[in-house]
């Protein structure tokens, strides 16, 4: 069975598991199951995480990097769904939530809007609590390989060498050529199997059919898939109660259902440890040394003790189920029975150990290969299951987030414009929920959009002046958070906004000073324009790389070249030097400080005025030192200064 998505997004690394384990593997990244697929590969869970999300680029046909187009987009977009990521009770639907691609398609983000929206109408309707209880229950266990020790008894040296490829180190192959060495490897391991008849009629001996993994291998296939077993079950109970939820709804008329409850059931009885012999051990020499003292209280010899003893074999027969090799066993230590000591002989019992190990051994393989095959017969559909369980306390997760954060859905829309009504920036909501912030809404809107506010003309470029600390950034980060959270199919922060689907380039500034910074600063924008399409281009202030008019002009000539069917918000202090270069309808829009308070700190209104030059940091600072002094040379010295400063009204160029 080949599996192309794995292979591709894993290469190398899936080529070094065994082909059994593949199946395994793709459904535990696929289920962002992380713990048992970082097991599995021996590598930490942040690298699994890593390979889950190449695997669903690879089976999505779409790269994060194709929406969110910058680092600093895919940080925003980590953030966001850091903070979602707090409410979900399974780990995998918590790795699956981190994990979730932002998409371009109107279809995937309304159908995930509905799903939320759906689970906040249920937690209105149910017990939260109740549910959470039981989603506890259904954690997802790490896989563990068994502890079951299997070799592989071969007479062809071509099957030999085949299977050792195949299977080495997981089973031990061997290649029989004596009667002696068949009896020494079924004596030496739980499970034996083999191809033709040996010369040798033990437990523990199982025939197969073929070199095939349900034949040779099931009882790790087993152990593996056994980790789902309590969500499995969680997903059964779950569906029941819920079944109209959507994502049951289809699963509970799914055809193969009744054979998925044969699985959890089968799983439920399949067990990594076998009967405790030691526990049948205990009980019996016990009852033997009560024996022994009332037999020798009595003045009884060997005989009477062998009388009585044949009756504790017998009850610790039918007690403890052992079979009748273990039965004759014990009959024929108990022949070697000889007074004073009345003791079983040890190496007698070791041998029952062995047999014991064995026939445990061989009774576990045959469970497992059972559950196996019913198991690879509906796998598809177990994994169904188990993603609608994930995505059921996904849904309740995102519905109680949205709750907590007052989040409203956004519009999607297949036009140039973005706009939203008294929107919030979600860290900043965080660190008013923790009594750090206070939180100011604002409204904001470029291009063409059905979000309509007083000044704001429908130009596609805007540039975002004013003051320092002033919120400028903080615009940006809000604009990136709600364009994301709705390709996410979420919620947004604000009370209405309508979103573009297209993707998002956010340019944050750099404040490191360093040779070759302007190259840097201008490889960064490259991107911008080797990527065709329409999108959404944020740019926070570039630092002082060259001069001032260089830089304007340098700006100027970015925004001028632009691909056409772009939305673009850009920061700026330069916006005297960009605007005399500006060949393409533009906006300047202001975030207005009002002045300083009585600590030197800015008054800031954090909502922009539209067509409006913002006033900056200087000029307030200076309009402050002109007001304390009573020198009039200075007051002269001041008022030359803030007349420098002082730009003429901006019209708006439509």
């Amino acid at each position: 069975m080949s599996y192309p998505s794995l292979i591709l997004a894993l290469g190398a690394r899936v080529r070094k598991l065994p082909s059994f384990q593949h199946p395994f593997l793709e459904d535990c990244l696929d289920l962002c199951d992380l713990a048992s697929a970082s097991t599995l590969l021996k590598i930490s869970v942040e690298e699994a995480s890593r390979l889950a999300l190449r695997l669903k680029e690879v089976k999505a046909k779409v790269k994060l990097s194709d929406v969110a187009c910058t680092k600093d987009a895919r940080k925003v977009l980590k953030e966001v769904l850091t903070e979602a990521a707090r409410y979900p009770v399974l780990e995998p639907a918590r790795h699956s939530l981190l994990l979730t691609l932002p998409s371009l398609s109107l279809e995937e983000a309304q159908g995930r809007l509905r799903l939320v929206e759906e689970a906040m109408k249920l937690l209105r309707e149910i017990d939260y609590e109740e549910v959470k209880a039981k989603l506890l229950q259904a954690s997802f266990e790490r896989a563990k390989l068994p502890i079951l020790n299997v070799a592989l008894a071969l007479t062809s040296k071509k099957l030999y060498e085949e299977a050792e490829a195949m299977y080495t180190p997981f089973i031990k192959v061997e290649l029989i050529d004596s009667a002696e060495k068949a009896r020494n490897v079924v004596e030496e391991n739980d499970v034996t199997l083999t191809m033709t008849q040996l010369p040798v009629d033990e437990p523990g001996l199982v025939p197969i059919a073929g070199l095939e993994d349900i034949e040779v291998v099931p009882h790790i296939i087993a152990s593996l898939y056994s980790a789902w077993r309590k969500p499995l079950e969680a997903f059964l109970e779950l569906a029941e109660i819920y079944g109209e939820f959507s994502v049951f709804k289809a699963l509970r008329e799914d055809s193969s259902l009744e054979l998925i409850k044969e699985v959890a059931r089968l799983m439920s009885l399949y067990s990594p440890e076998g009967e405790d012999i030691e526990e049948a051990f205990g009980w019996l020499e016990a009852e033997v040394k009560s024996l022994a003292r009332r037999v020798l209280r009595e003045g009884g010899g060997a005989e009477s003790f062998k009388e009585g003893a044949r009756s504790l074999i017998a009850e610790a027969t039918d007690r403890f189920n052992l079979s009748w090799r273990a039965q004759k066993l014990l009959e024929e230590a108990l022949e070697e029975v000889e007074a004073p000591y009345f003791e079983l002989p040890r190496y007698k019992l070791e041998a029952l150990r062995s047999l014991n190990r064995r026939e445990v051994g061989e009774k576990r393989f045959l469970e497992a290969r059972e559950l196996v095959k019913k198991l690879y017969k509906v796998r598809e559909s177990v994994k169904r299951c188990l993603k609608s369980l994930i995505d059921f306390d996904l849904s309740l997760a995102l519905a109680r987030f949205s709750l907590d954060y007052d989040l409203r859905p956004a519009k999607l829309v297949n036009k140039l414009g973005l706009g939203f009504i008294n929107a919030r920036n979600l860290t900043l909501l965080r660190e008013e929920k923790l009594g750090i912030a206070k939180v100011q809404p604002v409204s904001y809107a470029i291009g063409d959009t059905e979000i309509k506010l007083l000044g704001a003309t429908p130009q596609r470029v805007v540039l975002l002046t004013g003051a320092n600390s002033g919120g400028k950034t903080t615009l940006l980060l809000t604009i990136t958070q709600i364009h994301l959270m709705a390709l996410l199919g979420l919620p947004v922060p604000a009370e209405k906004a309508e979103v573009p689907l297209m993707p998002l380039f956010l340019l944050r500034r750099r404040t490191a000073k360093r040779l070759g910074s302007l190259e840097y600063a201008i490889r960064r924008l490259r991107l911008i324009f080797t990527k065709p399409g329409p999108k959404l281009v944020l740019i926070d202030e570039f630092e002082a790389l060259t001069e001032p008019g260089a830089m304007g002009r340098m700006m100027a000539a970015l925004l001028n070249n632009l691909p056409r069917r772009s939305l673009t918000v850009f920061v700026t202090h330069l916006s005297r030097e960009i605007i005399p270069h500006l060949r393409v309808p533009f906006r300047v829009d202001g975030i207005e400080a009002k002045g300083l308070d009585e600590r030197g700190e800015l008054i800031v209104d954090r909502q922009p005025l539209f067509n409006h030059v913002g006033a900056s940091t200087p000029e307030l600072i200076v309009s402050k030192l002109q007001h304390e002094t009573a020198s009039r040379r200075l007051r002269r010295l001041y008022e030359s200064m803030l007349a420098s400063l002082r730009q003429e009204p901006l019209k708006p160029l439509i």
